[in-house]
């Protein structure tokens, strides 16, 4: 499984899939059904899997068995996607997130697989060298306010110089603004941590320059110079959307930018990107039927605990 060396085919390569696709959209659930499902019970929950490929794999009604059963759902069919020569694409856009846990196990002495382990330490060609670029990161010394950002902030590279190798204006696009609103609920959290003074304006600034060091040239980063200056970005942009809390639009933002995503892939009927769309439509659903499967069974608050993510349904 340690294959991310992708090669992009030309359109007609990707004709059967693109086919494929079309039938297997139809076994995604509409958008306007998520706020359906998560104001009903985890019984209603488990009826709506029993409707959907989910049920080929449920073997209970218990809170392990829901969220197996869509984890398996998810990995079964980019199984069948990677039959196609696709593994390499998949491992990149879908499943590097795993690597970079691993990275972090590896870092903190925990045990993974033996090769990886020993790419991680000793280096070598294996597999892409972001991930070894990170442990070496994690594996320096960093002050408390920097070092829980290293992991999210090498994925995002990763991402963004990946996205690249597909030249898919598409692709490109999404991964270019997916990172920029990335970068900005980390630098909104980090403000917020100032104001509960958990951390100092100084304190801002060292992990501004940190971002700025590992993604530069990204998004709002050249804009942002200081807290001071991220203030005067905040307080510009709530002159501009007229909005009483601008950090909660910006986190909207991130689900937004899927949906956006989403409608335009229905614009392709040929090519890589027809594939793309589904497999992150699934990746999306599967994500927030995990969140909804956590919610209902324990007995929380819907609207509280995923209005974010239901406002963009």
């Amino acid at each position: 499984m340690n294959e991310f060396n992708f090669k992009i085919q030309d359109k007609s390569f990707y004709d059967f899939l693109c086919g494929r696709v079309k039938v297997l959209e139809t076994l995604l659930i509409p958008y306007s059904e998520y706020k359906v499902i998560a104001k009903g019970s985890f019984d209603d929950f488990i009826s709506v899997l029993e409707s959907l490929p989910y049920k080929n794999f449920l073997t209970g009604n218990d809170i392990n068995a829901v969220e197996s059963a869509i984890f398996k759902r998810k990995e079964n069919e980019f199984t069948d996607f990677e039959r196609f020569g696709l593994t390499p694409f998949i491992n990149v856009f879908f499943k590097s997130s795993d690597y970079f846990l691993f990275v972090k196990k590896a870092a903190l002495g925990e045990e993974v697989e033996n090769s990886f382990k020993a790419f991680l330490e000793n280096g070598g060609t294996s597999y892409p060298q972001q991930f070894r670029e990170c442990f070496l990161d994690l594996k320096t010394y960093y002050p408390f306010y920097i070092r829980p950002i290293i992991v999210d902030v090498h994925y995002l590279k990763f991402l963004s110089d990946y996205s690249k190798l597909t030249k898919s204006e598409f692709i490109i696009d999404f991964y270019k603004k997916l990172v920029e609103n990335y970068l900005l609920m980390i630098l909104f959290r980090n403000e917020r941590f100032v104001k509960e003074n958990f951390i100092s304006k100084p304190q801002f600034d060292e992990t501004l320059k940190f971002l700025k060091t590992k993604l530069p040239n990204i998004g709002v980063l050249p804009e942002v110079t200081s807290f001071e200056s991220f203030e005067d970005l905040i307080n510009e942009k709530r002159g501009l959307y007229g909005e009483p809390n601008i950090s909660e639009l910006w986190q909207g933002l991130i689900y937004k930018t899927y949906r956006q995503t989403f409608e335009k892939g229905k614009f392709f009927n040929e090519g890589i990107e027809p594939i793309f769309v589904y497999l992150l439509r699934l990746t999306y659903e599967t994500s927030i039927l995990q969140k909804i499967a956590y919610v209902l069974y324990h007995g929380l608050e819907p609207e509280e605990s995923l209005s974010v993510e239901l406002d963009y349904e």
